[in-house]
């Protein structure tokens, strides 16, 4: 009996996380010694053997494995082993301002990249072409810390004009999503070309053209929806990326969002508080997959139909 399309869908969704979870599990113990690392070098056997029996750490490793597994079905991840509070709670504290740089950033890859992909796949093979798509390599192949530094000297340290680093007003957020934002926007300009080249040179599109019908009706109404379509993944993808795009840029710029926390928690070996991020992460890495599914039904009656 062939499972529903959805019930099939979760099941896989299901599975995809237990095993991040597993992995996760496993990952940060490979690590290192939490306790030991907390205590210090000069610190007491005994009093590190304690440590490990009030973290739980002294029993065997399926049965902290269980532990864990069962506690996610119960809405438990934990407590962070330097703080004392629950990894959920200093997780919920950190997300807004993630969701705010990410989002940000998103729409500013978007507002960016989409434009310069059309402009481009429209004047291709031209001087403007081979300038944007220039002007997008380079963004999307530097790093971010590097982008992100050069950022804080041109713009902090010799124009003074933005803060160099923290949060409280919209001036600290400026240069946490340009960095974040420009990166982005090169990938999405290079896809979007990419995506409006095959778009145009489809029959459908010469058949247009010898209609008579106007350059800007044919962008408008005939390549970009087709053009939407493929656009949708690399859109998807960079939606999924909020996290783990964000670690490195909210550490530069000292952002107090769950990206930061999670290398703070790295160093540390906060094992429930990695566990919860990197479980987050990879949830929203695969929401953001179902919504590209659903997305490609919705743009294109066939697939919805098949």
């Amino acid at each position: 009996m062939k499972a529903h399309p959805v019930a099939a869908r979760a099941m896989r969704m299901g599975i995809t996380l237990l095993v991040v979870a597993v992995a996760v599990f496993f990952m940060v113990r490979l690590s290192g010694d939490p306790i030991a690392i907390i205590a210090g070098p000069d610190a007491d056997p005994l009093q590190i053997e304690r440590m490990r029996e009030r973290w739980g750490l002294d029993r065997p490793l399926y049965e902290q494995l269980f532990a864990f597994l069962s506690g996610i079905f119960q809405g438990e991840f934990g407590y962070s082993i330097v703080t004392g509070m629950p990894a959920a709670e200093l997780f919920l504290e950190r997300l807004p301002a993630t969701i705010v740089l990410g989002l940000t950033s998103l729409a500013l890859s978007i507002a960016i990249g989409l434009p310069l992909g059309i402009i481009a796949a429209l004047r291709h093979n031209t001087a403007l072409d081979r300038f944007v798509m220039s002007l997008s390599v380079m963004a999307f192949s530097m790093p971010n810390f590097f982008l992100g530094i050069l950022f804080i000297l041109l713009f902090s340290l010799h124009l003074r004009w933005l803060p160099t680093f923290g949060s409280g007003s919209l001036l600290h957020l400026i240069l946490p999503v340009m960095t974040l934002g420009l990166s982005s926007a090169g990938a999405i300009a290079r896809f979007a070309r990419s995506c409006m080249l095959d778009v145009l040179n489809q029959p459908y599109m010469l058949a247009a053209r010898a209609r008579g019908i106007r350059p800007q009706r044919r962008t408008i109404l005939h390549a970009l929806p087709n053009a939407s379509i493929p656009l949708v993944t690399i859109l998807g993808l960079r939606l999924g990326d909020l996290v783990a795009g964000a670690i490195i840029v909210e550490t530069v710029f000292a952002w107090p969002g769950i990206g930061r926390l999670l290398a703070e928690s790295v160093m540390s070996r906060d094992l429930a508080v990695v566990q919860i991020i990197v479980l987050a992460t990879a949830t929203t890495m695969v929401l953001a997959n179902l919504a590209v599914d659903i997305a490609y039904g919705w743009l294109d009656p066939r697939l919805r139909k098949s």
